[in-house]
C-alpha cells in the first residue's frame, strides 16, 4: 500500500484551492462569515458511468 503525503490525500485539493476563494466570497457576500471544508465525498477505483451521487438535507427513511 502506497502511503499518501498530506499534499497527495484526498480532500487536500479543496483545502488549497476552493475554500479560500469560497471564504472570500462568504465574506464578501455574509459581512465577514468565514467557510471551511467540513465534509468530503472521496470515490475510490469507480468505473467510469457508474456513479451517482444524492446529496439530500433531510433524511431519507433510515
Amino acid at each position: 500500500m502506497t502511503q499518501l503525503t498530506r499534499a497527495e490525500a484526498p480532500g487536500s485539493a479543496p483545502n488549497r484551492n476552493a475554500q479560500p476563494l469560497e471564504d472570500v466570497r462568504m465574506q464578501e457576500v455574509y459581512g465577514g462569515a468565514r467557510s471551511s471544508v467540513n465534509t468530503i465525498l472521496v470515490v475510490q477505483a469507480d468505473r467510469p458511468g457508474r456513479r451517482t451521487v444524492i446529496l439530500m438535507r433531510q433524511a431519507a427513511g433510515f
